[in-house]
């Protein structure tokens, strides 16, 4: 018979090993007065006596990995027999780093049968609960970054958190941008990067069709028009900021609204067109109405300004740069929204697939700075963007960001479309 350990053991060589997510092990030894190894006996499959380790842990839903024969869970103690000579045990908790131990660093000859032994693991104290970490990045320049509703920082992502293994939910705020919230994992012991995009105010979705506005940033002024060509004019136009749609209006979004689709080309997440400036009118008083927001067409100034991503693409070149085939689509028909490369802003589609209604009247650009033309001087509405159909080298200068077009307000046509804009 083992001698008897009459006081608490606590072994060096756990110790030196336990982090501050680990179970600890408070004791570990055999009690030669305690039979229950003997009065409750189980064999192992050598016939043998086994070995009891009687386990105190307050904690649920633990396993055991080893040399074991059975597991029983007895008010608050887990009775484990094992092998006779058993040399290892793997206690499993969720939430924690599981110990490992070589029973023979302390039994040498490993466990006996017929014997009892006992065992205490303990939580980490107090504040040294089990963690791992995320890192959460995002497409906004700051915010205020919240964790179970908790505000934990405001600043510039990436954003890093240390917690609780599980599901946490992680709330971005930001002026300009709808919260966004995202159910994320915590791994224990483990650092995990995800990401929260963050969409313009005014974004929404409406039956399960969503529609993404992308934040402008206003200027004082901008030059408007082409520079280069002597047959166009500019001038400067004084801007405050605004939201414009990501993309066109598509035919989903405007049958949830109108419950029609007037599309020659027909397809949901095709533009919408075939659609007169005063159908555009009528569509959004709709949209409005059900979403309680105020959207309304963009005024040719803040088209311009947004498809030239501020002044990053000159006035001469396509929406997103000078390649064409890139930014644009001239197949002859209409292809889905956003199936082309966006602008430096994220914006896809002002090149090109519909041309897109503005707000504006028709003039000659004033001399003087404008922001928009709602003076009915004439009767057209200003069209910019050019379509699907100018495919041949006279009519890709319509592709191009200075172009202005026109079309009088009750005219409805296949090459035509919209996009979305709101006040910021």
């Amino acid at each position: 018979m083992k001698r008897i350990f009459c006081s608490l053991i606590i072994f060096a060589y756990y110790l030196s090993n336990i982090s501050a997510q680990q179970l600890i092990v408070k004791s570990f030894e055999d009690d030669p007065l305690d039979n229950a190894a003997i009065k409750f006996e189980k064999l192992d499959g050598n016939k043998q006596a086994c070995a009891l380790v009687i386990v105190q842990i307050a904690l649920a839903n633990v396993s055991f990995e080893g040399d074991i024969v059975a597991v029983e869970e007895k008010d608050g103690e887990y009775w484990v027999y094992m092998n006779n000579e058993a040399t290892w045990l793997e206690i499993k908790a969720k939430g924690y780093i599981s110990p490992k131990f070589d029973i023979t660093e302390k039994f040498k000859s490993g466990l006996q049968g017929k014997t009892t032994y006992k065992m205490v693991i303990e939580k980490p104290v107090s504040g040294d609960e089990p963690k791992g970490t995320i890192i959460v990045s995002s497409n906004v320049g700051e915010a205020d970054f919240y964790v179970d509703g908790i505000k934990q920082i405001s600043g510039t992502p990436p954003y890093k958190y240390n917690g609780s293994e599980g599901v946490h939910k992680i709330t971005l705020k930001a002026q300009g941008y709808n919260d966004e919230s995202a159910d994320f994992e915590i791994k224990l012991g483990k650092t995990l990067k995800y990401q929260i995009k963050m969409k313009a105010e005014g974004s929404f979705q409406l039956d399960g069709i969503s529609y993404e506005m992308i934040n402008i940033d206003g200027t004082g002024s901008f030059i408007m028009g082409s520079m280069e060509s002597l047959d166009k004019l500019y001038t400067y136009s004084g801007l405050r900021s605004y939201k414009i749609g990501k993309t066109e209006v598509t035919q989903a979004l405007w049958k949830a609204v109108m419950n029609s689709n007037p599309s020659i080309h027909q397809g949901e997440n095709l533009p919408v067109e075939n659609v007169s400036w005063e159908d555009c009118q009528q569509f959004i008083k709709l949209l409005n109405e059900r979403c309680g927001t105020h959207f309304r067409l963009p005024t040719e100034a803040e088209w311009e300004y947004a498809a030239r991503a501020g002044g990053i693409h000159k006035a001469e070149d396509f929406a997103g740069g000078q390649n064409l085939s890139d930014v644009a689509n001239i197949a002859g028909q209409t292809i889905d929204v956003a199936s082309k490369r966006p602008n430096a802003w994220g914006i896809y589609d002002m090149s090109g697939n519909v041309a897109e209604w503005c707000e504006d009247w028709w003039e000659s650009y004033p001399s003087k700075r404008q922001v928009s033309n709602n003076n009915k001087k004439s009767f057209f509405k200003i069209v910019r963007g050019g379509s699907y159909a100018d495919s041949d080298k006279i009519s890709r200068d319509k592709l191009r960001c200075y172009f202005r077009g026109k079309q009088k307000p009750e005219n409805a046509k296949p090459i035509i479309g919209l996009r979305l804009a709101q006040d910021f």
